[in-house]
Order: structure tokens, then C-alpha cells, then sequence
């Protein structure tokens, strides 16, 4: 009993009108029902019932919540009923028992267990936000006591964990939970590696509490001087978090990477005439940026442009903060007490700030917020729900998912590779829902639709005005596709499209071609992207193809070659690349060019590469300088050691210096990418703006113009050349590819 009056003095710090008297009833009705129960442990069942309802207060949930989580096994696990329930405590009450039952009693003809409890989740998430949270609390400590049962299942249920119910905790926006969940499983998953991360943790943990000491000291000295009040806390990252960051940096230590924990900057909540002000915010970030060195690439406004589960903060990299003798870049998030109350709980923070104070509202308002989460009545405001209806779309959306997909391979695969990224949500004219990836086309939109709209798609409009058959759509817009009989697919459509199953469908299009027009449609792609890039078009011998791939074709296996480009298997840019060397298709100027000019003195030489671009710690903005001590040059390989005040000094790998020198001021060093030299001609109809057009495209690709030449215009027709650094073959594709997509251009190639 004392834990249940525990729960209650949690309750009644939040809900002064708790009902006690219910919630000792609810709980005597619990234990009494399931008195021959016992947990793998050894412990009276009733203990799990009152631990989900103890780790549900941190979500502040109202009384029938409570009151669910303690009833939540009754109806499934012994032979009282929903009928029972309902008498007892009311139809709320039963609903929400209801609605973790059919997580276990919806059944379907498939027996992976991963996914029937996906179906199950699915479907009672769509009706009920608070069944969904009462189930993770379930999930967090049914892996809390994990083991107590069999190694086998021990991996299952943490597989499960980990990638269906903590990815929904995450995009419910409810962190707390995801991370908790997540470094459960990872220790199951990967005991080995788990402890090593832990142990590696342990070690610097006397360092990194200095750290973050300090660094808060300074933070706060340096707001107390500006008159802002801050409230300052760091947190060391999950284990699973750091080990994810390892993984996709190839590090095989902690100490290689620089952002294991992060500062957090929490500010208060202002209001101006009722709407919440977040220029304190920026302000803050400002006199960051004046007090220290940022990462230019490392800044991230998740204010301006929130991610999809509604969190909001900003994220900038600072060099120079913490301890002299252990300086290195620090992550600092910049927050109100609002956006850090939604970034730890989610769509649940909405009780909270109901609970607080921090919405305004009317007498008996909390039921009314509580029923929104039920999906039932109007949705709140902006401030309070608008977040919240969004993450209602997507759990709807993928409800459906669970239902259409007929086979356990193709659910899960769609599952991990679609569902569980940021999505998007379009309409369609009759106001349909459409769940897509995040960078989805309106060509993925049309094969969403139906088939056939996608193979005989030729135009698309988004809110009534046309746009390219590649614009990347985005959540709320109304998508209207026009189709023609006789349409088909084009094969371009594979370089753009997001969905597998756009690409299966387009590629299946193709396949039903017959040979010769296969053979015809291949021959037609592949000059024109020879064209585009200065090379003469094939011959009737196919020549050009015989040395692909670095074999010998006959002219047989070079007809077939065309017949696979023509059907769209492969596509004409990967068969250029097997054709040419990489000289030939980027170097042959630049060859030219250095072979003309004159010898230059070695001490010269040496300068050059001294001056070339070098990237420090993965970044290009960090100030640095070679030093005399090992005579370092870009040919080595380098390290940078991080200096107060003066940048990074960068030293070759085996200096003496830098052996003797703290580790964790030391950063990896290599060089930015080799930019090549190459012309670009543009055949076009000429009007005002052309010539701003073109060069915007260059801008968005961070090209920079050496030279315009030759431009000339006859018979309306403008002709230029451009001479462009690029740093690899894909990025001159692009360029080429979007030069072409601006009105009046003609045709856009590389010129030999």
C-alpha cells in the first residue's frame, strides 16, 4: 500500500480534486482480481499494475488515466469484464481498458509477433492518445524487469522495444521515454558494447563534472551581465544516443567525438498582447556568437522550422567554452521553459502546462484538453494543440499502413525505412490523406494514389499552380495530378522519386516494354546524356560501349546495355562514369591548362599547397595554421590541436609536440574535396533575367564562376559559356539537370 499512497500524494500535488477514495477502490478492485497472479520474478502481479501508474505521474495524467493504468491487465488477464469495469468506474474508464486490451486480443493471419503488435499498437492509437502512453509506461517496465525471463525472449522483446515502440515515442515527441526505452534495449541488444560505452563514460566523469561546472559558471556570469535570467543545466547523452553517433562517424572511442553532452540554456516564457516572444532567444544565441568561436555548420533553428514532432529549440557548436586546459567544442540548446517542458514530454506536456497554469483556460477546461487527446471534439490552439493534431495525422495515416500491407517482410521493411523517418502529409482535391517521406515528390504522390495515375502522370499542381514533376512537397498542401492516356513513364522519374514503391512501379513500366523499343528509348538516353556532356553520340557499332566496366562487350551484350538503359534498370549517368575515366570527363581542361604554364619555383609550390583548404574536425569554418615544429604539409596526414585564442595548430600525426599534448584538445584534420575546373555551355531563348536564373543555379550549389565567355545572342538565341569549379561529377549532373529545368533554356552540356 505504500506505493499506491505514494501515486496519490504524486496526483494530488497536480490534481488538488483527486478523487482518493476512487483510486483506493480502483486499485483494491486490481489486486483483488488478480491475487493468483505472479510475475516471472516471484512478485504479486498487482506490483506491475502500480509501477506503470507510478512511472505515468511524470506525464501528469488526470484521474481516470490513473485509474486505467492500475486496471489495465484486468479485463485481459482474469475473468472480470470491460461490463464490470464500466459499473464500477465509468465509461471513460472502460475505454481505456478497452483499448490496451485489443492491443493484445487483435489478432491477424500473420505469426511475427513484431508485427502483430504493430497492427495492435496502430489501432488503438488512433483512438485514444492516453492508451498509447499507458502502454509505453507498460513497456518501460515490463524491460525494467527483463530479466527475470528467458534469454530468448529477452532479445525479442527488446528488438521490439526498440524499433517499434521507442520510434513512437520519439515522434510523439515524448524523449524522456524514447531514451529510457532505447538504453534498456541497447543493454540487452548489445551487452558487450553497452558497458564498454559505460565504462568509457565512468572514466571521464570527474572531468566532464568540471566541465559543465565551468562552463554554466561562465554561461551565467555572462547572462547576469547582460540582465537575462537563465536558468543553466548539461546532461551527458544516452549510452544508445552515443553509440549511434559512433556508428555514423566510424569512431571506435567516446573521446572521438566532441558533442557527448550538451549545455542547456533554458529561458523564461514572455508573452506579448497574449502570443508567446521568442526574440530573448535569438538574443541569447547573439552574445553566444560575441563571447565565442560558433560552428557555422553545426547551427540548427528547430524554432523556425520545428521537426515533425514538434520540437522546438536552438542548437549552435562553441569553441572556447569550459575549462583552459580542456577547451573544445560545446553543443548549447537555447530554450524557453515551455519548449523544454515539450522537448522532454511530448504531446504530453499539454496536461502539464494545463496543470501549471501556462494555458489559459476555463473551469473544467482539463477535461475538455483531455477528451482533444482523445481525438474526439475541437482541437486546441495553436499554442496548446496544433502540434498535437499533427502527430493525430500521422498516427492515423500509418493505422492504415498496418492494415493494407499483406506480407510480414514488406510491413516491416516499409516500417523501419519509411514510417519511423519524418514524414509529410499531402491531400488530394477530395481532401484525402497521403503519408509520404520527407522529400516525396508529386510523382511518388500520383503511384501513392493508384498505379495507373502514376504511369500516366504529366503534370502536377500543389494549392492550384503547377509545378515541376520533381518539387518536393510538404505537409498541408492539396495535390491535384493531371494525366493523359497516352502518358508514360519517363525514366528520369528514378532520379527523383523517394518511395520504393514509386520506383518498383516505374521500373515494372519499363520492363514492359519490348526489346526494340527498349533498344530505341536506351539509345536515345544515352546520346542525350552524351550530348550533355561534350561527347560525340554512339556510333552503329555501339563503340563507345565496348570498354564498359572495364570489360570487353560484344555487340550483342552492348545492344542489351541499351535495352537495360532504355528499360530503366541503368541509368545513362552510372554507364558514362564505366565509359570514361574521371580525366576524361573533368580534367581535360584543367590538363590543358597546367601544361601551358610555366614552371614554378619549389618554395612557391610549397605555398600552394599550404594555402589549400583544409577541414578541421569535419568542418570548413575553423580558424587554423601550420606550425614550424614538424614542418606539416597538406600531403601529410594531419592532426589539429585546439589553442586558446589563436585557432587550431595543425601538426603531422607523428609530431613530438602533439604526442605530449591533451588528448581531448586534439581534432582530425584532412583535406576539403579537390574542386575541378570545367565549362559549361547554355543554349537558351533569350529574356530579361536569363542570366540571373542561371547564376542562381550556381549559387544553390556553392559553385563558384571563373569565367563567363562567348555569350552571344543570334536570332533571339542566347549562347554562353561558363567556367565553373566543381569537386565531383555528381554535383556538374545536378547543375546540368537544373540548368535545364529554367524556362526558355534549350539545352545545357559540358563543353570539351
Amino acid at each position: 500500500m505504500e506505493t499506491l499512497y505514494s501515486i496519490i500524494a504524486s496526483a494530488k500535488s497536480y490534481l488538488p480534486t483527486l478523487d482518493e477514495d476512487r483510486v483506493i477502490r480502483a486499485y483494491e478492485f486490481a489486486a483483488e482480481a488478480h491475487k493468483d497472479q505472479k510475475r516471472f520474478s516471484g512478485e504479486p502481479y498487482i506490483i506491475h499494475p502500480l509501477e506503470v501508474a507510478q512511472l505515468l505521474l511524470e506525464y501528469h495524467p488526470d484521474e481516470n488515466t490513473i485509474i486505467g493504468a492500475l486496471l489495465h491487465d484486468v479485463a485481459e488477464d482474469t475473468p472480470v469484464t470491460l461490463d464490470e469495469i464500466e459499473e464500477a468506474f465509468g465509461s471513460d474508464v472502460r475505454g481505456l481498458c478497452e483499448g490496451m486490451m485489443k492491443l493484445s486480443k487483435v489478432r491477424s493471419k500473420l505469426n511475427d509477433p513484431q508485427v502483430e503488435n504493430l497492427r495492435k499498437l496502430f489501432l488503438a492509437m488512433a483512438k485514444d492518445f492516453r492508451v498509447v502512453l499507458i502502454k509505453l509506461c507498460d513497456r518501460l517496465h515490463n524491460m525494467g524487469t527483463l530479466q527475470h525471463v528467458r534469454p530468448d525472449k529477452q532479445t525479442r522483446i527488446a528488438q521490439e522495444t526498440l524499433y517499434i515502440y521507442a520510434p513512437i515515442a520519439s515522434r510523439l515527441g515524448i524523449y524522456r521515454l524514447k531514451s529510457q526505452l532505447e538504453e534498456l534495449c541497447f543493454a540487452y541488444l548489445a551487452p558487450t558494447t553497452y558497458k564498454d560505452i559505460q565504462q568509457q563514460i565512468a572514466k571521464t566523469d570527474r572531468w566532464r563534472e568540471q566541465y559543465i561546472d565551468t562552463a554554466r559558471r561562465i554561461l551565467l556570469e555572462i547572462f547576469a551581465k547582460e540582465g537575462i535570467q537563465a536558468r543553466i543545466d548539461g546532461r551527458v547523452k544516452s549510452l544508445y544516443s552515443i553509440f549511434r553517433k559512433m556508428q555514423r562517424k566510424n569512431k571506435n572511442s567516446i573521446t572521438e567525438i566532441f558533442d557527448v553532452f550538451a549545455m542547456r540554456v533554458i529561458l523564461p516564457d514572455i508573452y506579448k498582447h497574449g502570443t508567446p516572444y521568442i526574440g530573448h532567444l535569438y538574443t541569447a544565441l547573439g552574445i553566444l556568437h560575441n563571447h565565442f568561436t560558433p560552428l557555422s555548420n553545426r547551427f540548427k533553428d528547430y524554432i523556425a522550422v520545428p521537426k515533425v514532432n514538434g520540437y522546438r529549440s536552438l542548437h549552435t557548436t562553441l569553441v572556447g567554452l569550459g575549462p583552459k586546459d580542456h577547451s573544445q567544442p560545446t553543443e548549447i540548446q537555447i530554450r524557453t521553459e515551455t519548449m523544454h517542458q515539450e522537448a522532454e514530454y511530448g504531446v504530453a506536456a499539454h496536461w502539464i502546462y494545463e496543470e501549471q497554469g501556462v494555458i489559459p483556460s476555463s473551469a473544467g477546461s482539463h477535461a475538455k484538453l483531455l477528451s482533444d487527446f482523445a481525438f474526439h471534439g475541437e482541437q486546441p490552439s495553436r499554442s496548446s494543440g496544433q502540434e498535437f493534431h499533427e502527430q493525430h495525422q500521422w498516427i492515423t495515416s500509418i493505422s492504415e499502413i498496418g492494415r493494407e500491407i499483406v506480407s510480414n517482410q514488406e510491413l516491416l521493411e516499409n516500417l523501419r525505412s519509411d514510417t519511423f523517418q519524418d514524414r509529410i502529409f499531402v491531400l488530394t482535391p477530395r481532401g484525402d490523406v497521403k503519408d509520404l517521406p520527407h522529400g516525396a515528390t508529386p510523382i511518388d504522390f500520383a503511384y501513392a494514389v493508384h498505379t495507373e495515375i502514376g504511369n500516366h502522370c504529366t503534370a502536377a499542381r500543389v494549392n492550384g499552380t503547377i509545378v515541376p514533376l520533381d518539387y518536393e512537397l510538404k505537409s498541408g498542401e492539396v495535390v491535384d495530378i493531371t494525366t493523359r492516356k497516352n502518358a508514360a513513364p519517363n525514366q528520369q522519374w528514378l532520379s527523383f522519386v523517394k518511395t520504393n514503391h514509386a520506383r518498383n512501379r516505374i521500373r515494372a513500366w519499363f520492363r514492359s516494354f519490348d526489346e526494340e523499343k527498349h533498344l530505341r528509348h536506351g539509345r536515345k538516353l544515352m546520346n542525350e546524356k552524351l550530348r550533355q556532356w561534350g561527347k560525340a553520340p554512339l556510333d552503329v557499332t555501339l563503340s563507345a560501349l565496348k570498354h564498359y566496366d572495364q570489360r570487353n562487350l560484344t555487340f550483342k551484350e552492348r545492344r542489351e546495355l541499351l535495352c537495360e538503359i532504355g528499360r530503366g534498370a541503368v541509368l545513362p549517368s552510372a554507364v558514362l562514369r564505366k565509359i570514361f575515366s574521371l580525366n576524361e570527363l573533368l580534367e581535360e581542361r584543367q590538363q590543358r591548362a597546367i601544361r601551358q604554364q610555366p614552371a614554378q619555383p619549389a618554395a612557391q609550390h610549397a605555398n600552394d599547397t599550404a594555402e589549400r583548404i583544409l577541414l578541421v574536425a569535419g568542418q570548413r569554418q575553423v580558424p587554423y595554421h601550420f606550425v614550424q615544429c614538424c614542418d606539416a604539409s597538406t600531403t601529410d596526414e594531419l592532426v589539429g590541436y585546439i589553442t586558446r585564442g589563436r585557432g587550431v595548430s595543425i601538426h603531422i600525426q607523428t609530431c613530438p609536440v602533439i604526442r605530449k599534448s591533451d588528448p581531448a584538445r586534439i581534432v582530425p584534420v584532412r583535406p576539403a574535396d579537390k574542386n575541378f575546373s570545367v565549362k559549361i555551355g547554355v543554349h537558351a531563348d533569350d529574356r530579361i533575367g536569363m542570366l540571373r536564373d542561371i547564376s542562381n543555379v550556381f549559387a544553390k550549389f556553392l559553385t563558384n564562376i571563373i569565367e563567363v565567355a562567348d555569350h552571344k545572342v543570334a536570332g533571339g538565341i542566347s549562347r554562353t559559356e561558363y567556367t565553373i569549379d566543381i569537386s565531383n561529377l555528381d554535383q556538374l549532373e545536378k547543375i546540368l539537370a537544373q540548368l535545364e529545368k529554367i524556362p526558355n533554356v534549350r539545352r545545357a552540356f559540358k563543353v570539351n
